[in-house]
């Protein structure tokens, strides 16, 4: 059974980067608090040194299921510039990716607390692919014959726009469109829209709603919906549904007003429910690092 499960992840991951299919950059359902992963305009944009951790564990309990995991910093530098430098591995049965990226942001002050950032991005990808260590029925299979490791440069542009409760913006983290597997997979370009909102309601409780969409060529367009509540600015609980993909809960909780830990669980909605799983987890934590001018910032950020 294991093995049957095993390849049927393989054959989602074979169909996945055909030219065909479509979305192959990880998906977070902490989507609202890894901005920087989507969008480059966003680094420097907390008025600290802010750190991020995130691992994403899909499909617990079948073999081969994607992780992922992602560290990022950034932070201002001088004047409006800002830099930040993100780590991300993902990995999908026997295929692997670790893109080390560097981001610069350039944030014009529009006044009264509008900001308005232009952003680009260098990233390497180191692809590799381990398909001798597929155990299958037909050993000779010339298709699984062949390990291929590639090693991918790209870059990205994106625009941030934000304000004391709002933000929006639009990106292409990666512009280049590679070929992989001597030819026969195609890295598709992404383009992602995000905006979010946060709406006081009373002294202990607000709203906090969130929205990416993302598109790429050859499949639908995909939305995630979030909607937090906060307590006391401090726990937040929320709903998070993905189109064509599943629903989830989120929770977290700021141990410091620069300290946040947070967790989500997702359950798909798709044929992949059928089989023996235990969902999606994933465990967050950020710090924000605050001194010198960087530490006198009073207006809050939400996001």
């Amino acid at each position: 059974m294991k093995n049957i499960r095993y390849m049927i992840i393989i054959a989602g991951l074979l169909l996945g980067v055909s030219k065909a299919n479509a979305q192959q950059d990880p998906m977070y359902t902490h989507y609202m608090y890894n901005t920087l992963n989507v969008n480059l305009g966003y680094a420097g944009s907390r008025d600290a040194m802010s750190f991020l951790g995130l691992a994403r564990f899909q499909w617990v309990g079948i073999d081969g299921a994607p992780m992922s995991q992602n560290f990022q910093i950034h932070s201002p530098i001088f004047g409006g510039l800002a830099a930040g430098l993100s780590l991300q591995n993902d990995k999908i049965g026997p295929t692997s990716s670790t893109d080390l990226s560097i981001d610069l942001a350039y944030h014009f002050n529009l006044g009264r607390n509008h900001r308005l950032s232009i952003g680009m991005k260098g990233t390497v990808d180191f692809f590799n692919n381990n398909l001798n260590s597929l155990i299958l029925n037909e050993q000779t299979d010339p298709d699984f014959a062949n390990n291929f490791a590639s090693v991918l440069p790209n870059v990205g542009g994106g625009i941030y726009y934000y304000h004391t409760n709002f933000y929006a913006g639009f990106s292409v983290p990666n512009i280049a469109q590679h070929r992989i597997n001597t030819g026969l997979a195609e890295q598709k370009r992404h383009y992602f829209i995000i905006a979010g909102g946060y709406i006081p309601v009373t002294k202990t409780f607000d709203i906090k709603p969130t929205a990416l969409v993302k598109i790429v060529e050859g499949a639908p367009v995909q939305g995630d919906f979030t909607l937090e509540l906060v307590f006391n600015k401090k726990f937040t609980a929320g709903a998070h549904v993905r189109s064509f993909d599943g629903i989830g809960a989120l929770l977290g909780f700021d141990i410091m007003p620069n300290f946040r830990v947070g967790y989500s669980f997702d359950w798909p909605l798709t044929e992949i429910s059928r089989i023996g799983q235990g969902g999606t987890h994933e465990i967050l934590l950020r710090y924000d690092l605050k001194w010198g001018k960087l530490g006198k910032i009073k207006s809050p950020r939400y996001f």
